[in-house]
């Protein structure tokens, strides 16, 4: 996975359980974070900090500190993340076996809300003031969140 914010470009590596920042101004590794548990493919970037969201590799979602590079803990009470976005100050989380979007406070990393789909949620966009779903079934679903 990839995803690009605070300046950086940030890429999973799953084989060797970690995340690198490459600086797109030199397009050189600047920092390595290795992680207690496989970061598989999902990842999202905001301005401070980094998620990495493991699928059926991990159940919870771990939080990167984009500026010292490190782990910053974990988010809690998810089964299978599958998807994550930054976006309307807050974290998305879709949850493939709980069939749900789980929304995440970035500041503490605590579960915030919960929005229950009658699909399978596997994929998250954030873009048009909405968030974007994908679901299991081909369908898109779009949701305007309010603060």
């Amino acid at each position: 996975a990839m995803a690009t914010g605070g300046g950086a470009v940030w890429v999973t590596l799953p084989s060797v359980d970690s995340i690198v920042r490459i600086d797109p101004g030199t397009n050189t590794v600047v920092a390595r974070v290795h992680l207690s548990q496989q970061p598989c493919a999902f990842l999202a970037a905001g301005e401070r900090m980094v998620w990495a969201a493991g699928g059926h590799c991990a159940s919870s979602v771990m939080r990167i500190n984009g500026r010292t590079n490190m782990p910053a803990g974990a988010v809690k009470g998810t089964s299978v993340p599958v998807g994550v976005a930054v976006g309307f100050g807050s974290v998305w989380v879709a949850d493939l076996d709980a069939r749900q979007i789980v929304r995440v406070d970035p500041h503490t990393g605590r579960i915030v809300g919960r929005l229950q789909l009658r699909g399978l949620p596997v994929r998250l966009a954030v873009g048009f003031g909405s968030l974007w779903v994908r679901d299991d079934t081909g369908r898109v679903l779009r949701i305007t969140p309010q603060r």
